[in-house]
């Protein structure tokens, strides 16, 4: 009766063939996989946006060529504006550095309440994205503000992008200028915003963002 079986050297050669398929498909399997850091970055700054042209256009809200809390200039930045609304429909509670970050955890569902801590703002939203907004108030004719998001990805590093000590960042930057408009805060977020059509570049992102 003949035996069935495999000899040493086919196995090697078996186990071989394995690493080579592996090492060649691996990497097209990854650039397959949605980047969710990427998608979370950019959904937010799509919300940002949106919720910006609201209010910020709002003149209920924000009225231009009024006066900046606490001084005697006119606002001439859409931002400077931060007195109390005079329409009672559209009154808030809201004034100075604190106006802007409340007006904008008030547009956001939150999974954790929103809190102050010095010129520090910070809370949760339900899709996982913790945010912490700082104001820059050094210039009142030009005030922005700093957005700081964490995806709280455990496999990633509690840092924002830097090419020789921080790589798989779970932070990324936002910045919010005198007019409103957002832009990038560091160099991945940049990349981000430069390259939306595609989830899946990881790598293609990465290698970008080293070259600023």
């Amino acid at each position: 009766m003949k035996k069935f079986g495999f000899t040493l050297a086919e196995v090697l050669i078996a186990v071989a063939i394995l690493g080579v398929v592996t090492a060649v498909t691996l990497p097209i399997i990854h650039r397959l996989i949605p980047d969710k850091e990427k998608g979370m970055v950019l959904k937010a700054y799509k919300t940002i946006t949106e919720i910006n042209s609201n209010i910020l256009n709002d003149p209920g809200l924000y009225m231009l060529n009024t006066r900046i809390e606490g001084t005697n200039t006119d606002c001439t930045a859409i931002m400077a504006c931060t007195s109390k609304p005079v329409d009672g429909e559209h009154e808030t509670g809201y004034s100075g550095a604190d106006k802007y970050p409340h007006l904008l955890s008030d547009n956001l569902t939150l999974s954790r309440s929103y809190n102050k801590s010095q010129s520090a703002y910070d809370f949760a939203t339900v899709d996982g994205l913790n945010w912490t907004i700082y104001a820059n108030n050094t210039d009142s004719n030009n005030p922005d503000y700093l957005v700081i998001l964490d995806t709280g990805n455990p496999a990633r590093e509690t840092c924002v992008y830097n090419k020789n000590t921080c790589k798989k960042p779970r932070n990324f930057q936002l910045r919010i200028n005198a007019n409103g408009e957002v832009t990038y805060a560091d160099n991945l977020t940049r990349v981000y915003l430069e390259n939306t059509d595609s989830l899946t570049d990881r790598n293609a992102d990465l290698a970008k963002a080293a070259t600023y």
